[in-house]
Parts: C-alpha cells; structure tokens; sequence
C-alpha cells in the first residue's frame, strides 16, 4: 500500500490548501476544516517500520563491509594495480554520489518502498557478478553500476524515517540508523575476513546473502508518497549555503577513508 506523506506538524497548515476552488493559500493560516487531512502512522505501526528499516540496514551494513575491505586483495590477486583499485573505489563513489538525487525524486514520485526494494535487489545480484571472469576494467563498470544502486536506496530510506517519525523523534531515529551502519563497519570487516581465510569468493556470496534478506525485510515496508496538497517553504538556496562547510568537511573525511581503504 502506498501512503501519501504525512505532516507530524501543526505549523505546515499555513501550507495547506483552502478552499473549494483548490487554490493554494499565501502564507496564511487556515481554518482546520480546509485541510486536506492526511493519514498519520500509528505509533506501533511507527515502531515497526523502524525497525525493520533498521534491520534492512543494517544487513546492507554488513553486506557492504563484508566485501569492501577485501576489495583490493580480490583485484590484486587477479593482477590489478593499485591505481586500478582506485578507479574502481573512485567509480562507486561517484555513481552513488550522482543518482541520489534522481532516487530521490523516484521515491517521491513512486514511493519510498520500491525505490529500496528495487536498490537493494539489484545490489544483492551484483555482489555476484564479481565472481565472473571479467577483464579487470570490466570491474571500474561493475562498480560504477553497484554504487549507483547503494545509492538509491538512501534517499527514500531518510525519506521514509522522516515521515513516520515526529519531529521530537526524527534527530533519535536518523541518529540509531547511523549506528546500524556503524554495526556493520564493525561487523562486516572482522567476519569477512575471517571467511576470506578459507575462500575469498565466499565473501561476496555471503554479501549477496546479507543484501537479500534486507530486500526481504524492506519489502514488508509500509510506501509513502509526497501528498499535493502540501506546499513547504522553499528556503533550499538558504539551507545549502549553510551547509557548505559540512560539506567541505565531509569531502575531506571522505577522501582520507577512500584513500585508507585503496591502500
């Protein structure tokens, strides 16, 4: 079932629309009966949907550092450079960077639910593909294609948090889905290469594993759906301004962990 988003906020009535003709109200209040009401997710069903989400995440987590800190070791085994190696940690980068936002507008247009489902599925069967004799230049493409379709997920996974959680709550379940991927950094390296002491192409068979289960788990997932009938301020030019030093921050970070990871 797919749900309009909601609003857990009294305030974003100014945005509403009024009246019988349809038209969009300007920056005034409106009368309560004039708003188009909007389903609100029960506090069970709140609950639920976190932590399944959770869960769903969490699976990835693990999946992805289940194989990534091996990722260098299977391409220099297969006589890759290290400047292949970064090629193709510099190629996941950039397509998961570069599609989130068009997942973004995906999971806005047809919901948040399909977007992960079809995201997660698509990264589960190509943890496979790295176990075909491909030439190693093939693997800059695979990877291009793998981070592309983690990075769909993101968007309509925050999407999702935001909308069934209260504004008191969102800063606690943006936070614990943070910690599940924090769990799988930690998880994921240690019992992946204990694995890869036996067979390191089990590493990725197992990362396909953990991937589809979680595409299991996000299918049970309620779907929700940005509603027409609310209008937000728009104050994005002001936000991201705002954020350039994050940004900048994050970037740097960023750039030290790939760089760590490469090597």
């Amino acid at each position: 079932m797919t749900l309009p988003r909601s609003t857990s906020s009294s305030a974003m009535c100014m945005w509403a629309v009024c009246g019988d003709a349809g038209m969009r109200s300007q920056s005034r209040p409106c009368n309560r009966s004039s708003v188009t009401a909007l389903p609100v997710f029960p506090m069970r069903m709140h609950r639920r949907t976190l932590w399944t989400l959770y869960l769903g995440n969490l699976l990835t987590a693990i999946g992805l550092w289940f194989f990534l800190p091996l990722l260098p070791i299977f391409i220099g085994r297969k006589g890759g450079s290290a400047a292949l190696v970064g090629a193709i940690f510099a190629a996941g980068l950039l397509a998961s960077a570069a599609v989130r936002y068009p997942a973004g507008w995906a999971a806005d247009r047809f919901g948040t639910r399909p977007v992960m489902v079809g995201a997660m599925a698509a990264y589960a069967v190509l943890f496979l593909a790295y176990l075909l004799p491909l030439p190693l230049e093939a693997f800059i493409a695979l990877r291009f294609v793998h981070g592309a379709a983690a990075g769909a997920f993101w968007p309509a996974a925050n999407g999702l948090i935001a909308e069934v959680t209260p504004p008191t709550q969102r800063g606690r379940a943006f936070g614990a889905m943070q910690s599940t991927n924090m769990a799988g950094m930690l998880l994921g390296p240690a019992i992946g290469g204990f694995v890869a002491l036996f067979n390191l192409n089990a590493v990725f068979a197992i990362s396909a594993v953990a991937s589809g289960l979680s595409a299991v788990a996000l299918a049970t997932l309620p779907s929700v759906r940005v509603a027409a009938s609310i209008e937000a301020p728009v104050r994005a030019l002001a936000i991201a301004r705002r954020l350039v030093p994050m940004l900048l921050l994050g970037a740097g970070t960023s750039y030290m962990i790939g760089t760590f990871d490469t090597i």
